[in-house]
């Protein structure tokens, strides 16, 4: 055979699939890449993908996987192009590796690159099995089980599986639920050999179309989670859960790894537990207002927070440990022990703050609101400086672009870059219910002065949601801690607490019935929703002295009418 000839082969094998012309491989989101060439077009979507804002979900499947087993396929989800790649790395072997693209890009150069983010879900077993077998070294990781711990504002002494996180933390409606219950189930009874499985189903050629669908579920909801538990995060718990996931790919890499065993159970104490920060400044320090920093005959002080290089204060960072939120969200404070002097001087820097420049790529609109807009309209209310309630318009005006989207449903956490590019803008799936239930005191607030409606009628449309479905929920009368903004579906998931991500929703309602006057609707929307936390949520903590306390804790419902109340505060 000539040089030709074999060049020739070579390239007619590379067309050629495992897989049966009759068996539809890219129905239900997903795509089977089993050739040289599909896998160039891929290594080409991967390569060209905005690195720097849109991440790629991965997740392995294999026989043994880990150092000792074997990979089969590596499921690639594009949330852009809402598709999952299933690589068959049984036919293609170190092909799937090595087989470059137009730009001469590999997957395993895609894997190592630190400039594209790989979101993984314990990414253990994952990096043990590339390296060991393959050569590859990942970098670029996020793991999203350890974004999860770090968010938990719970214990965190045990990791999560990705089906419990998908069942408990994700917005799914009751069908698309049980559609992902039956194709797990479906799948788990193909591979577990505990009833009657075999992971060598995984390397069976043509695959069967139960085995592709279970794949590409296990990385279709990856960036839901993922951004459900990056909203959760402040700045400390990122780098935590950065410095554990590094440590995580260090670990799976070393001679005496370990890849099963019950240790992976536990959390890493040294690595994600920590002492509580120490208290929170007084009231006193929080309401001084200071060019200078403390002295020693000053140590009540609170110094205005520091600007960037621009001379600029970045408004939208709201997790330093000076934020400029505090120096607006004070101001009525300052107002009210009446320190007039350092009213004013906070007063002068707040106007002059520039909304229209931050360095951050997204606005969390639900903190904007209640900080700023909030700030701005208590200590306008209070001093009748117009320059606060001007500042207050500005404000709104730019926030009301994040409920420019069909359903007029607003983007809790806003890429006003985006906005103002002129792109197109949808609600998100997952939205925190604090996040969207707890806007309407400011700018119902800012109708009532400016008489301008616009304000108000912004905020009652999503009220209006929550009025409908308050009833529909798996604990009627409160709602999950998730909701979907994007189909208006407020009602759909499985846990309910009056705690962090979900207080001021119910703590609004009070002041909403009082801001407008006695309005009913606000009336029934709490006494619904305290009844349940009432009948639900309430437990009696074991307290030395026997104390008459209870405490409210989460509630988790699997199904409509059955509750499991989680006895923690």
């Amino acid at each position: 055979m000539t040089a030709e000839d074999l060049n020739l082969a070579t390239e007619r094998l590379s067309h050629i699939s495992l897989q049966p012309d009759e068996l539809d491989t890219q129905d239900e989101g997903g795509q089977l890449v089993d050739t040289p060439k599909s896998l160039k077009d891929l290594i080409d979507k991967l390569v060209s993908i905005d690195q720097g804002r849109d991440p790629i979900y991965m997740d392995l499947e294999g026989v043994s996987l880990s150092r000792h087993g074997s990979i089969s396929l590596i499921q690639i989800y594009l949330p852009r192009l809402e598709r999952a790649f299933i690589v068959d790395v049984t036919a293609m072997g170190f092909l799937a590796f090595d087989t470059a693209g137009t730009t001469g890009a590999t997957l395993k150069s895609v894997l190592e690159s630190t400039s594209i983010t790989k979101c993984f879900f314990d990414v253990r077993n994952d990096s043990d099995a590339l390296y060991s077998l393959f050569g590859v070294q990942l970098a670029g990781v996020r793991d999203i089980q350890l974004l999860e711990l770090a968010s938990r504002r719970y214990h965190k002494r045990y990791v999560r599986g990705l089906a419990d996180c998908i069942k408990e933390d994700c917005p799914l409606s009751e069908q698309s639920r049980r559609a992902w219950q039956e194709t797990k189930t479906a799948g788990i009874a193909m591979f577990d050999p505990k009833i009657g499985g075999s992971y060598e189903v995984f390397d069976v050629r043509p695959l069967d179309p139960k085995i592709l669908e279970y794949c590409v579920q296990d990385v279709r909801y990856l960036p839901l989670l993922t951004s459900l538990f990056e909203r959760r995060l402040n700045a400390q718990w990122r780098r935590k859960a950065e410095r554990e996931t590094a440590r995580r790919l260090e670990e799976s890499r070393k001679s005496d790894y370990k890849p099963n065993g019950q240790h992976k159970k536990f959390a890493v104490l040294n690595a994600l537990n920590f002492a509580p920060p120490p208290a929170m400044f007084s009231m006193r320090r929080l309401a001084l207002v200071s060019p200078k920093a403390p002295t020693v005959s000053e140590p009540e002080v609170y110094r205005l927070p520091p600007k960037e290089d621009n001379g600029r204060f970045n408004w939208a960072t709201l997790e330093t440990h000076y934020p400029v939120a505090t120096l607006v969200d004070t101001l009525d404070t300052l107002w009210i022990i009446d320190i007039k002097d350092e009213f004013r001087e906070a007063a002068d820097a707040a106007v002059g703050i520039d909304f229209s420049d931050t360095t951050s790529s997204t606005i969390n609109v639900f903190e904007t609101t209640i900080r700023y807009l909030g700030g701005f309209l208590a200590a306008y209310d209070l001093s009748g400086d117009k320059r606060l309630l001007d500042k207050s318009l500005e404000l709104a005006h730019m926030l009301y672009a994040a409920f420019d989207t069909p359903n007029r449903m607003p983007i809790t956490r806003w890429d006003f870059h985006k906005a103002a590019s002129g792109e197109r803008q949808t609600a998100d799936d997952g939205v925190l219910v604090a996040e969207i239930g707890s806007l309407t005191l400011g700018f119902t607030r800012l109708a009532q002065i400016t008489n301008d409606n616009r304000w108000y009628d912004a905020v009652a449309r999503i009220m209006t949601v929550f009025d409908a479905q308050q009833s529909s929920t798996n604990m009627p009368g409160m709602w999950p801690l998730v909701v979907n903004a994007r189909a208006q579906v407020f009602n759909s998931g499985t846990v309910f607490t009056l705690g962090a991500m979900s207080d001021s929703v119910y703590e609004y309602l009070p002041k909403m019935y009082a801001l407008l006057r006695g309005l009913e609707r606000y009336a029934r929307l709490y006494t619904g929703s305290m009844s349940a936390a009432i009948e639900h949520s309430l437990f009696r903590p074991m307290l030395p002295n026997n104390a008459d306390v209870l405490v409210a804790g989460p509630v988790h419902t699997d199904e409509p009418g059955k509750s499991r109340l989680e006895p923690q505060g």
